[in-house]
């Protein structure tokens, strides 16, 4: 019968086997008679290796990803082309330990940073996989005090702080980002805060048409107005005011810079009319 095989790899007894190993290989095996030789290679858990494949060559590509920190064993046994078969040596590795994300660092906005935007995007840095897995994100974010709510989980280092609706001006968020890899092991992050910007008025409304003290205008005239630029582009909307007694009474609000009464106004008759932004 042929000679039986050594010089495994991975080495009898080896630790920290990667999961993604791709090969298992071995010394060939000679026949005393020169016979052509074949190899039968068995792999599984300790006290129970299945046979897996048969091979000419002194390797065998491995189809799929070893268990995490999972006892193996394995042997290859040579037999020539007459039946005889020599039984390999039983060998045995262990598969390395799945270690979780690394530590999430450097977020944007920093920890304790003012004055954000209220549609602002949150990154941060890490939540790596030691083992090359893949790595989700998954994001958490609240007004300090209440209760610390999901809001998205991304593939990539960032994730609008908006998702869920533009946040409030003025107000301490607090948001964390814990990284889970593909094996369900999670990493839970620190909690950093960040305080919204303040909410400036607009500037006041201007430009109006019909212009201030204007005659003869018509009776179905529309109100027109310019200005109303907001220092944080958020939308707009406007409160007219317009009666014939002076403060104008409110009639109506509007997202857009123009009015046109419901009824005619009356005929040579004063009216007042403002416009609240």
């Amino acid at each position: 019968p042929p000679n039986p095989v050594g010089q495994p790899v991975p080495n009898d007894r080896a630790g920290d086997v990667s999961v993604t190993l791709s090969n298992l290989s071995w010394g060939s095996s000679n026949d005393p008679d020169g016979d052509p030789v074949r190899y039968s290679i068995y792999l599984g858990a300790v006290g129970n290796p299945q046979f897996i494949a048969t091979a000419t060559a002194t390797s065998y590509n491995l189809t799929s990803a070893l268990g995490f920190a999972t006892a193996y064993e394995w042997r290859v046994d040579a037999a020539d082309d007459h039946g005889n078969v020599t039984p390999g040596p039983t060998w045995s590795f262990t598969s390395e330990v799945n270690d979780p994300p690394t530590p999430l660092i450097s977020p944007t906005p920093g920890d304790g940073a003012y004055d954000q935007l209220t549609n602002l995007t949150l990154t941060w840095q890490g939540g790596e996989d030691p083992e090359d897995l893949f790595v989700e994100y998954l994001v958490y974010l609240a007004p300090v005090g209440g209760d610390m709510e999901f809001l998205g989980l991304t593939s990539q280092r960032s994730i609008s702080g908006a998702m869920r609706g533009t946040l409030t001006h003025e107000i301490v968020y607090v948001w964390r980002v814990d990284a889970r890899d593909s094996e369900g092991l999670l990493t839970t992050g620190s909690d950093w805060r960040f305080t919204t910007e303040t909410n400036n008025p607009p500037s006041a409304p201007a430009e109006p048409t019909p212009a201030d003290t204007q005659v003869d205008v018509a009776a179905n005239a529309s109100l027109i107005w310019g200005g109303c630029d907001d220092p944080e582009s958020d939308p707009l909307e406007f409160e007219v005011r317009l009666s014939t007694t002076t403060p104008p009474t409110a009639v109506d609000t509007v997202q857009v810079a123009t009015f046109t009464p419901a009824a005619a106004l009356d005929y040579e008759t004063t009216y007042y009319w403002q416009i609240v932004a």
